[in-house]
C-alpha cells in the first residue's frame, strides 16, 4: 500500500554511473555498452510501471544484478572510467550500510 519513491536514494549510484558511463561511452567495452543499455531498460520498467509499486520494484530488480557484471569489466577501463566504477561501488556501499544500520531497513 506504500507508493514508490521515484527518486530513491537507493538509484543514485545507479544514476551517477549511468551518466559517467553515457560520458565515458568510447572508453567502455562492448559488454559494458549493452549492460548500460539494459539498465536503462530496467529503469524505463520501473518508470514505466511506478503505478503499481510490486510491479515496479520488482521488473527492475533482475537489472540490477548486470552491475556486478559491470564492475567486473571495469579491470581493463581507462583510468578515469575504473576511479568513476569505484565511486559507484563505494557509494552503494555508504548507501546499503546507511539504510541497513540507521534506517531500519527491514521494518
Amino acid at each position: 500500500d506504500e507508493s514508490v519513491n521515484p527518486i530513491s536514494p537507493v538509484f543514485l549510484p545507479e544514476f551517477f554511473m549511468i551518466f559517467f558511463a553515457l560520458r565515458f561511452w568510447r572508453d567502455m567495452t562492448d559488454i559494458m555498452r549493452k549492460i548500460i543499455v539494459l539498465e536503462l531498460i530496467g529503469f524505463a520498467i520501473f518508470y514505466g510501471t511506478i503505478q503499481f509499486p510490486v510491479i515496479a520494484v520488482r521488473g527492475r530488480e533482475p537489472y540490477s544484478v548486470f552491475w556486478v557484471l559491470f564492475v567486473g569489466q571495469g579491470g581493463g577501463a581507462t583510468r578515469r572510467l575504473k576511479l568513476a566504477i569505484l565511486m559507484f561501488v563505494l557509494l552503494s556501499m555508504a548507501i546499503s550500510v546507511y539504510s541497513y544500520f540507521f534506517r531500519d531497513f527491514f521494518h
